[in-house]
């Protein structure tokens, strides 16, 4: 979803605009006015990462513009420039901003093995498309406190034993964010089995054959399905 947001300032007097706080875009036309009255001075289109000018108008004096521009993806802001430029002189910049959150999707979606393993994550958005993506394995279903950002649409590998929940955040370029989370990962590297009332951990089994011990691979059948377990 987006909505249609203006940028306008009237009476300019070497006008600039806070970048912080000023406007994103993305792969789209933007529509611009200005009306300088009683000077000359220009209108910028700039990059907020390094402030590089993508595109420029100079308004004569008494002039005005009337034009579109279509801005690459990423952030920019809106900048004007003007020398003593009279009441009712005015800049406007009107664009459509996207305020739809992100998707997030699980590969799968929950597993249970004995072997480290992977979950893809991809997070997606058809407006301003995705900037940014961080994931934290919990233990629980909790928001997570910290985060660590990851490729979008690579595996993230589960290498912790347990019951283990997996949360993914995502940024569209417009700001908008995501928080989803997947789960139950359960990771069980090692057997145990109970001797005298003690569980052990065993780290192989072995079978005595022909007067020899020989070490075997045991699997266990769940679900209709042999998984190894050691």
């Amino acid at each position: 979803m987006s909505e249609t947001t203006v940028i306008y300032h009237d009476e300019l007097d070497i006008e600039t605009y806070d970048k912080t706080n000023n406007f994103t875009v993305f792969n789209q036309t933007i529509s611009i006015e200005a009306y300088y009255k009683g000077d000359d001075g220009y209108i910028y289109i700039k990059k907020q990462s390094d402030d590089t000018i993508v595109e420029s108008w100079r308004v004569s004096e008494d002039g005005t513009i009337n034009t579109t521009y279509t801005i690459p993806e990423g952030k920019y802001y809106f900048q004007t420039n003007a020398n003593n430029v009279l009441s009712g002189s005015y800049a406007q910049l009107t664009y459509e901003k996207d305020v739809t959150e992100p998707s997030i999707s699980f590969s799968p979606t929950s597993k249970d093995d004995n072997e480290p393993f992977d979950v893809t994550v991809t997070a997606s958005d058809s407006e301003s498309t995705i900037e940014n993506t961080w994931y934290s394995w919990e233990t629980e279903v909790t928001t997570p406190s910290s985060w660590t950002s990851f490729t979008n649409g690579t595996g993230i590998t589960l290498d912790q034993e347990g019951e283990n929940y997996l949360y993914a955040k995502a940024e569209d370029f417009s700001g908008n964010t995501k928080i989803d989370y997947s789960g139950k990962y359960i990771l069980t590297k090692d057997l145990f089995v109970m001797v005298n009332g003690t569980w052990l951990d065993a780290k192989g089994i072995y079978v005595k054959e022909s007067g020899v011990w020989d070490e075997k691979e045991l699997y266990l059948k769940v679900n209709d399905t042999w998984t190894k377990k050691v």
